[in-house]
């Protein structure tokens, strides 16, 4: 009787290679870099917090490119685009 390993390719035959136990890392390089990267974006979004101003992003603009109801322009908090009549 035959053995159905008797037909199949020798690559098949070998099996799986051992499991090393000397592992290591081997993309130190990267590794420090992306952890520069992700401790300059932790930075970056803490500064955002504290020092940003998220209303400004829902704000007006006037044609003279000021922003309506900031600064000396706290007495004009609407805008008005004039649009001519054709």
């Amino acid at each position: 009787m035959c053995d159905k390993n008797d037909y199949a390719p020798d690559y098949l035959k070998i099996g799986p290679k051992p499991v090393s136990i000397d592992n290591k890392i081997t993309d130190t390089p990267w590794l420090i870099i992306f952890g520069i990267f992700q401790f300059i974006s932790i930075i970056i979004t803490i500064v955002a917090l504290i020092r940003g101003d998220p209303n400004r992003f829902n704000t007006p603009y006037d044609p003279d490119h000021m922003p309506c109801g900031w600064g000396d322009r706290t007495d004009y908090p609407f805008i008005y685009f004039p649009v001519p009549q054709q």
